[in-house]
């Protein structure tokens, strides 16, 4: 009985360890996988704003204390999960990715898989109320997070080259 119970422990374990990886990995609204020349339409996804955790907290959690000043808007809320998940392959020289979320304030942040932590600007045009496009997008997989005063305001995100 007590060696039974060895083995099973130590499957549990196993199994632990075999399942931490892809957790690791999760997102709340999905993932993108672009390589260069990809196509606008399958560059889209939508979600909800939300969270309980402000932008500017998580961004110092994740950058170990140097976190860039347009992810410290102080009213601004995300949740501790990434919203997307973007997997480049190869590297893509230029990318702007953009957050319509209806007219109101949003910050994208986004950390890349150097664990450098980057924020957008307010978009300038109509439908980009957030513009991301100055990082070295070098192949690898990025963390997004899409953060707003209020929780519940639907979304769109997308990539362009």
């Amino acid at each position: 009985m007590a060696q039974r119970r060895v083995y099973l422990a130590i499957l549990t374990l196993l199994a632990s360890l075999v399942t931490f990886p892809t957790s690791a990995q999760t997102s709340n609204f999905g993932q993108m996988e672009l390589a260069s020349g990809f196509d606008r339409a399958a560059a889209t996804a939508m979600g909800t704003t939300g969270g309980s955790i402000r932008l500017g907290d998580l961004a110092q959690q994740l950058s170990r204390g140097r976190v860039p000043a347009a992810c410290q808007m102080a009213n601004l809320h995300t949740s501790q999960t990434p919203d997307h998940l973007l997997i480049l392959h190869p590297d893509i020289e230029t990318l702007r990715l953009v957050v319509n979320n209806g007219g109101k304030t949003a910050v994208l942040m986004v950390q890349g898989p150097d664990g450098q932590i980057h924020c957008s600007f307010p978009g300038e045009r109509f439908n980009e109320d957030a513009v991301l496009q100055e990082v070295d997008w070098t192949a690898g997989n990025y963390q997004l997070w899409v953060a707003a005063e209020k929780a519940g305001q639907q979304y769109r995100l997308s990539a362009r080259e």
